[in-house]
């Protein structure tokens, strides 16, 4: 099992391509936030709220998100990318069992596709979402 600690997860970074935001963040936290883009910001306010509590964190609504929904057309539209953690068994040579961490980035819709896989395994985190900021100025909101 994963344990977090209060602000594990809860950032909104930018360098000179992409923005990167916290998995564990609220809506709330990322509009309130200084670094968050204004577009970003406006879809936010204009489209995810529209579907979703303001209080609802990112990860959980990756988790909930239907497609066809508007939620699922921002950020297909962003083009964004998932990174998920998680743990796996592996048995070395001398045949002991040992978990390794494996962290994995997923593009939108692979992870839309996978969805089923995280309802079921509980041993993941969704640690951030990231895309290009070309993707966000070219975002119709």
């Amino acid at each position: 099992m994963i344990k977090l600690r209060e602000n594990d997860f809860k950032y909104v970074i930018q360098d000179i391509s992409h923005v990167y935001i916290g998995a564990r963040m609220n809506y709330e936290e990322v509009g309130e936030h200084y670094d968050t883009p204004a577009r970003l910001k406006s879809a936010i306010y204009r489209c995810i709220m529209e579907e979703t509590p303001i209080e609802t964190l990112i990860c959980d609504h990756l988790l909930a998100i239907k497609k066809g929904s508007k939620s699922y057309y921002v950020y297909h539209q962003l083009g964004a990318k998932i990174k998920v953690g998680y743990f796996v068994k592996k048995v070395d040579k001398k045949g002991r069992e040992q978990e390794e961490y494996i962290s994995r980035k997923y593009s939108f819709d692979d992870f839309m596709e996978e969805q089923s896989l995280w309802e079921k395994d509980n041993d993941y985190i969704i640690q951030e979402i990231y895309f290009s900021k070309r993707k966000l100025m070219s975002l119709a909101i």
